[in-house]
């Protein structure tokens, strides 16, 4: 993720999915390449919000509609600030998103999202169209 000085798009209120995959991502870590800060559009979390369970299934990125951000997003807002290495989990059905950078500093991070071993590839009508490179990930864990 990057988001250059004084510059990057403010990213909708979402969760964390896409409709091409057989399942729904589990989790995604974010390291703080930069110092994510208010002013450099750090992560916008709605606590608690992955209780709610997939609030727009049929958005091909869980975006939510305005009229859903205004009823979901009102309440338990967390700013999540980091300092440069500091590392988060989130839940990819959390509500979040972020603003532009209005600052003079970059605010890149790593992400890593983990998905089941047996997720694959659809053609957005739930057929699958390739099998995963690691179909066997059960034995990376046990190697």
């Amino acid at each position: 993720m990057n988001k250059p000085a004084g510059k990057g798009t403010k990213l909708p209120m979402h969760q964390d999915r896409w409709n091409y995959l057989s399942k729904d991502p589990l989790l995604t870590i974010y390291t703080g390449i930069d110092a994510a800060t208010e002013e450099n559009g750090c992560v916008i979390l709605i606590e608690k919000s992955h209780h709610k369970g997939l609030i727009n299934p049929n958005h091909t990125s869980g975006f939510l509609t305005p009229e859903q951000a205004e009823i979901h997003c009102k309440e338990n807002i967390k700013k999540i600030i980091l300092k440069q290495g500091d590392v988060v989990a989130l839940h990819n059905q959390a509500i979040h998103g972020s603003d532009i950078n209005r600052s003079n500093n970059s605010r890149r991070a790593f992400s890593v999202c983990y998905m089941d071993a047996t997720t694959t590839k659809t053609n957005h009508r739930n057929k699958e169209v390739y099998t995963p490179v690691f179909q066997n990930a059960d034995r990376l864990v046990n190697a």
